[in-house]
């Protein structure tokens, strides 16, 4: 991905928890997802995504966004920032099946990276948000940790718009450094 404006680009990021969810809260957060990145495209004129491509929610956004460029037609870009090679050597067969499915799908993005190191997460997560103006999370808000959590703050600190959906009360919350407001769905 080589450009110089974020304003049309979107961050991904998310818990990974989510892949423990029954099908049905699993069906309840993907209508969510699809609320989101509607108003994402059509209200906000995001063309691309950049997705750090790890199980659980940014897979899960990523899936919803493919099926959504499908159904409409549309030029939307996924743009996979891997933090390192061999990513997925630890997860389950069906996990790789899926990530691999997903990352067909993905353009490659310009970040380089390489074998596992300790932060690799964290340069990917600050590169992601360096690299929009926008970040979509899933997350649930009562977590004081983990990447998630991280990549949140630092978003914040750049003054990016956020939206926040939290899988447990599935509400949607929208942060920016002007003002914080929840954003129904109805």
């Amino acid at each position: 991905m080589k450009k110089k404006k974020t304003e049309k680009t979107c961050g991904l990021t998310g818990n990974r928890n989510i892949i423990h969810y029954d099908n049905k809260k699993i069906e309840l957060l993907n209508e969510k997802i699809d609320f989101v990145l509607k108003y994402l495209i059509k209200i906000r004129g995001v063309k691309s995504f950049l997705c750090g491509m790890p199980i659980g929610a940014d897979l899960m956004i990523a899936k919803r966004i493919i099926k959504y460029r499908e159904e409409h037609n549309a030029d939307i870009k996924i743009y996979s920032v891997i933090p390192c090679e061999k990513q997925d050597l630890k997860w389950k067969e069906e996990q790789k099946r899926e990530y691999k499915e997903v990352l067909k799908e993905c353009e490659p993005s310009d970040y380089k990276y390489g074998p596992y190191t300790e932060g690799c997460m964290l340069k990917r997560n600050r590169y992601i948000v360096d690299n929009c103006s926008i970040i979509f999370v899933i997350f649930n808000e009562n977590v004081k940790r983990g990447g998630t959590f991280q990549t949140i703050n630092y978003a914040t600190k750049k003054n990016k718009d956020i939206y926040i959906l939290n899988p447990k009360t599935l509400e949607i919350e929208a942060i920016s450094s002007k003002k914080k407001r929840k954003i129904k769905n109805s």
